[in-house]
């Protein structure tokens, strides 16, 4: 697929972090989103590196950035977007990278824009439920998959018990225990769930 490619140049070529350059990345995750609706299988037959590519940019694109002028927040909405549509696409490297995913979008589920935190909020049910879904499948080491099963129940328990926590982090620990409970079951049996 010719229009893959160049969204895959854009997003992977250097950029100066200006206005101009955060706006053709937006476009370029937002273009790419749409494409994979109805290409998806095209995509990924074209190149195997093309998911790890993919993932790469799209897990780049959800972090902050700081004091780069961005007030907006354009790019990251965009990549969590994606995460929310096209999750299952890459359920491998989010779950091979699933403590600094997790950390991201927990993050951004506690930020303070409105709009970038419902979205987070999506992104991270639709990571959990295809992290979930990966840990389950066999594909992996079994040792590999219970470590990350174990790092995300150890995170959930905590905020359940931090009295500090917030609402939202109380949600989301709640949420997460739930999209988690077909490998709880898997690694620490059925008496675990009742």
């Amino acid at each position: 697929l010719v229009l893959s490619s160049i969204f895959l140049d854009v997003l992977t070529r250097p950029t100066h972090a200006t206005k101009t350059d955060w706006k053709t990345i937006e476009g370029a995750i937002a273009g790419l989103r749409g494409l994979l609706v109805n290409f998806s299988k095209e995509f990924f037959s074209a190149d195997e590196k093309n998911f790890r590519v993919l993932y790469n940019i799209i897990a780049a694109s959800i972090e902050l950035q700081e004091g780069a002028g961005i007030q907006r927040y354009d790019v990251q909405r965009e990549g969590l977007c994606f995460i929310s549509k096209h999750a299952v696409l890459l359920k491998r490297y989010l779950t091979e990278d699933a403590q600094s995913m997790f950390e991201k979008l927990a993050k951004l589920c506690a930020h303070n824009n409105t709009k970038l935190r419902h979205l987070a909020l999506e992104a991270m049910d639709e990571f959990l439920t295809n992290v979930g879904s990966e840990l389950v499948s066999g594909v992996r080491e079994r040792a590999k998959d219970v470590e990350t099963f174990t790092f995300f129940a150890r995170s959930f328990f905590k905020l359940l018990q931090d009295t500090n926590s917030t609402m939202h982090q109380t949600s989301l620990a709640i949420r997460g225990l739930g999209k988690m409970a077909v490998p709880l079951r898997q690694f620490h049996g059925e008496a675990e769930l009742i």
